[in-house]
């Protein structure tokens, strides 16, 4: 009222991010002071489906990773982030080339995954009351992301993963032989990304 400032705890709640005009019935973003965009139909589904259970942001090694809850289907979605233009993610596209492995953002899950589980724990434990409910996990990622969310199937197959989706990754077995046409093609493409974005930069 009046210019009041009212503190608002953030949560998943989407109307807490919504401006909604009682004249005309436009429901618009907030995104600061002066910034108000509209919502798509897509955000509107999104945010009140999927709940923001944790996110890790980039790492050193560039590992970054969300989970999510999905109401309507009551399991949890672990999204792995693809390859960045920068030097810890290139370096481990290279990694990946050779020894079909992204080192460093492999390692970076493997000591993280812990306090991702327990997030995973603390959220369902939340919603039920109990902590012994079946935790189903589905996993994704692009590129390598998808990498790394098939070595997490793999190297935790007991915590509960139920699915894999993969887009455009490469595999964890192989060797650079058996990658090299893919990889002489990501190549390709990420040359012609850099030339595209210096020459509209």
């Amino acid at each position: 009222k009046n210019g009041e400032i009212k503190d608002i705890k953030i949560d998943n709640d989407v109307k807490n991010f919504i401006y909604y005009d009682k004249d005309t019935k436009e429901q618009r973003l907030l995104v600061g002071k002066d910034e108000i965009y509209k919502l798509s139909p897509r955000t509107k589904l999104f945010v009140n489906r999927y709940e923001l259970v944790k996110h890790i942001p980039n790492q050193k090694s560039g590992f970054s990773s969300t989970i999510f809850y999905d109401t309507l289907k009551s399991n949890y979605i672990i999204g792995f982030r693809g390859t960045e233009m920068k030097i810890n993610d290139l370096l481990d596209d290279a990694f990946m080339a050779i020894t079909s492995r992204a080192l460093m953002q492999i390692s970076a899950l493997k000591s993280l995954q812990s306090s991702m589980q327990e997030a995973i724990n603390s959220h369902s434990q939340n919603l039920s009351g109990l902590d012994n409910t079946a935790k189903d996990i589905i996993l994704s990622g692009h590129s390598l992301g998808g990498h790394l969310a098939q070595i997490y199937a793999v190297t935790f197959k007991d915590s509960g993963v139920k699915e894999l989706y993969t887009y455009n990754a490469p595999g964890i077995y192989g060797g650079i032989l058996a990658s090299a046409f893919t990889w002489s093609l990501r190549l390709l493409s990420f040359v012609a990304k850099a030339i595209a974005k210096v020459q509209d930069g």
